[in-house]
């Protein structure tokens, strides 16, 4: 009988000792060794996500603002600006010891891809690897106009639909290309203001227009195929401000409000326009830019293009 319980306790041992080699190679399966880039983003809290033209973007200045994520334990930061991916040849920029977490570029020398690139200096004394971007630069030349309202009206060449309690109209006070703006209408305390435009596309084109908002006291929102792209609630900008999406090849409505539908008198009427709209164009999209795309429609240029 001793026998027989020594031969069991052996096959139990046996098999315990399996199960932990089969425990062990499973353990070992899921241990995933951190590669440099992770190891430096973890332990120094390192945001590579935030960052200023954000990533794919497309910017309309050729004095962009270089912009990233601070790091606690940065001493320093090193920065490359080129027109080449792998950053060959002569550079743009090639700054060491940067201790602010953003940098403005001069001028860039043409509208093109661009590629930045950044990597940190560490107060221990290591230096992180680099972490790159890139964005594209199209100068506001290269766009065609759609409609400039440079003959103190609605071009007749576009058939646009005038709407709401008070229609837009054509006013020469505010204006950020040529003598004349869309104001949209002087809205009361329940009232709305709007301009829609059905367009069709033969191919994909970048569509870029100017607004302002003088004042709080409404509502401005922007739509393409009634999809809200832009909706600036009780918030006044500070002067004009662009914005631009990518349309895609094909029928398309494009729709401007203004509107106040506050009962209770918390944003008053006003007997002035406080909604402006200026400069809408188009532009053929570049194939440099083009490849920085995604696949589905919609793109804030404030953002980034993020299609």
């Amino acid at each position: 009988m001793e026998i027989k319980k020594t031969i069991k306790t052996g096959r139990l041992s046996l098999l315990g000792a399996a199960l932990m080699i089969i425990i062990s190679l499973t353990a070992c399966d899921a241990l995933h060794v951190l590669t440099e880039d992770e190891f430096f983003i973890e332990k120094y809290n390192i945001d590579t996500e935030t960052m200023s033209p954000a990533r794919k973007a497309v910017t309309y200045s050729p004095s962009s603002l270089l912009k990233w994520a601070s790091v606690a334990a940065a001493v320093s930061y090193d920065l490359q600006l080129s027109g080449d991916e792998e950053f060959g040849g002569t550079l743009l920029v090639d700054l060491s010891g940067l201790t602010s977490a953003e940098y403005q570029i001069p001028n860039l020398p043409g509208y093109g891809r661009y590629f930045w690139r950044m990597r940190t200096n560490l107060d221990d004394g290591n230096t992180s690897q680099w972490f790159k971007y890139a964005f594209s630069y199209l100068s506001s030349d290269t766009f065609e106009h759609f409609e400039q309202f440079t003959e103190g009206g609605f071009s007749t060449l576009q058939e646009w639909i005038l709407g709401g309690d008070i229609e837009p109209a054509i006013q020469d006070e505010e204006f950020f290309d040529g003598f004349h703006a869309v104001g949209m209408g002087s809205i009361n305390n329940t009232g709305d203001s709007t301009m829609s435009i059905d367009i069709y596309l033969e191919s994909s084109k970048i569509l870029s227009f100017y607004y302002m908002k003088t004042d709080d006291n409404s509502n401005f929102s922007f739509s393409v195929d009634g999809y809200t792209k832009i909706n600036n609630k009780y918030e006044a900008t500070e002067g004009w401000v662009q914005y631009t999406t990518l349309l895609s090849e094909g029928s398309h409505t494009l729709k401007w409000r203004d509107s106040n539908y506050s009962y209770n008198n918390d944003f008053p009427s006003t007997d002035e326009n406080v909604l402006f709209v200026d400069s809408i164009k188009l532009l053929e999209v570049p194939e440099f830019v083009n490849d920085g795309f995604e696949t589905v429609d919609g793109v804030d240029s404030r953002t980034g293009i993020k299609i």
